[in-house]
């Protein structure tokens, strides 16, 4: 390995250092003229003001969904004249669509767990929260279910159903060997994605840490996932090498 990435790495870490210095001496210095009981103040100032934010979220979730749901009907269609006519352009549009249609119910389910938890730190904004949350996550999974019928319409040999629980499994099974090429480079790109987030998140969690905005528990929520991400990837990266892949 050239000599220039050593310097690089060690330069690297020394700006990281200086820069943390830097912010726990600022921090340091902002929360002896605050006072603990005005860090507090705004601490709860910023939960509720987060947990009103997560209502109107819940009610952008459900516009989310109408456009989800326009997508599973256009790919409805576009399927049904690719059937009839046998065209691969339109086949290849009634794909695009569904995979639109399926990516943002995903998206909007988590986006409704998320902002539905936020929406706890204040029992007023939950009550009033709830029933959003409950129109969302089963007109997601309608969406989800619906985009999975079109999808084994035009793909007969596709199996499963999104209300069982080997649905991942069963739809993985019923893929060919390109798909599962597919599946896995997106796989890596992900597992890629997620580590990056996962190591750059420290950096602002803990300047908001220095400034008492985040408790230990978020800390704690942070390390267990990137750990639980890490030793399942190691696990069953050994068990591939061994040639136990199920």
């Amino acid at each position: 390995m050239k000599k220039h990435v050593y310097l690089k790495f060690a330069g690297t870490l020394v700006l990281f250092a200086l820069v943390g210095a830097a912010i726990g001496y600022g921090s340091g210095a902002l929360l002896s003229d605050l006072g603990v009981a005005k860090v507090y103040d705004l601490r709860r100032w910023l939960a509720q003001l987060a947990s009103q934010a997560a209502f109107w979220v819940l009610v952008a979730n459900l516009v989310l969904l109408a456009v989800g749901f326009g997508f599973c009907l256009r790919g409805r269609n576009l399927g049904a004249r690719a059937l009839e006519k046998e065209v691969d352009r339109l086949y290849e549009k009634a794909e695009e669509a569904l995979c639109r249609a399926m990516t943002l119910a995903n998206i909007s389910v988590v986006l409704g767990l998320a902002a539905f938890g936020v929406a706890c730190c204040d029992m007023d904004v939950v009550m009033r929260s709830l029933p959003l949350f409950i129109l969302g996550e089963a007109l997601g999974m309608a969406l989800q279910h619906l985009t999975v019928r079109r999808t084994q319409a035009l793909n007969p040999e596709k199996k499963g159903s999104v209300f069982e629980a080997r649905f991942v499994r069963q739809w993985y099974d019923s893929c060919d060997e390109a798909q599962r090429e597919q599946i896995g480079w997106a796989a890596f790109k992900s597992f890629r994605v997620m580590q990056s987030i996962f190591a750059w998140a420290f950096v602002p969690l803990a300047v908001l840490g220095c400034y008492g905005l985040v408790g230990p528990l978020v800390f704690l929520v942070w390390g267990g996932l990137w750990m639980v991400q890490v030793v399942s990837y190691s696990f069953y990266a050994r068990k591939a090498e061994k040639g136990q892949i199920q």
